[in-house]
């Protein structure tokens, strides 16, 4: 028989998890005498946790070099997160480009910079970074934390600050929220995120233009949750070295 379809499924309670843990199906010919191998299909446990869902026909690999093997394998693979675990999850915070200067808004000089800084909360935990020393429209931070991780609900908040606005109240630029629900794979996540100000957030004072509900720049995070008891994932890395480059170079003043 060249093909067959058995339908046949099973589930399986992964207790721990590390950088080398692999589903390995092995296929076989039912012999009398000796079962045949037939082909086996190593897939990686963090590509399931990270897609949640892999469907896919997979050519049959050798477990030898004295293995005889040719044919596909279509595999339905599906990952179910267990009941919630304490934990911590670690921020990496990079940078932020295109803050866009909240008064004299077409006014483009040197002098459309910021002291910025960022804040990060999840649930009653915060932490703030160092502002920068000059003037930019443009920070970049590098700083990172760890903050306790005790509700699946939770989300974490990134927002951007300037300390060196004229005021006596720091200037909220508008920040990004990301669940916690996103993390709980253990998958890291880096990326550019947007930030945002709601209208609500505080008040417009003399030549200020709303922008509320619009983008008003970008951050990088880089954020990996790991529960108690286990080690960390690889995977997500960040070319720190690129990420400053890329804004010493960006002129950005909106």
């Amino acid at each position: 028989v060249s093909t067959q379809s058995t339908g046949d499924s099973a589930s399986y309670v992964v207790d721990k998890i590390t950088e080398k843990t692999k589903i390995l199906m092995t296929l076989w010919n039912d012999n009398k005498l000796k079962d045949d191998f037939l082909g086996q299909v190593p897939i990686p446990i963090e590509r399931v946790m990270r897609e949640g869902h892999v469907d896919e026909r997979f050519e049959l690999q050798k477990r030898s070099e004295k293995s005889n093997v040719a044919g596909t394998v279509h595999l339905r693979i599906s990952w179910i997160s267990g009941p919630f675990k304490s934990g911590n999850v670690v921020v990496n915070l990079y940078g932020c480009r295109g803050l866009v200067p909240p008064q004299k808004l077409f006014r483009k000089t040197s002098e459309d910079g910021y002291s910025a800084y960022c804040k990060v909360e999840l649930d009653p935990i915060k932490y703030q970074s160092k502002p920068t020393k000059t003037k930019t429209c443009n920070p970049f931070w590098n700083e990172s934390c760890k903050l306790r991780v005790t509700k699946e609900q939770s989300v974490l908040i990134v927002s951007v600050w300037s300390e060196d606005f004229g005021k006596i109240n720091d200037y909220f630029h508008g920040d990004c929220r990301i669940p916690m629900s996103k993390l709980l794979n253990r998958q890291p996540i880096a990326d550019w995120f947007e930030i945002t100000k709601s209208s609500k957030s505080s008040k417009l004072g003399q030549d200020e233009i709303d922008l509320s509900g619009f983008v008003r720049g970008e951050v990088y995070i880089r954020a990996q949750y790991t529960p108690d008891g286990e080690n960390a994932l690889s995977g997500a890395d960040v070319d720190v070295s690129k990420i400053q480059d890329l804004l010493n170079l960006s002129l950005i003043h909106i």
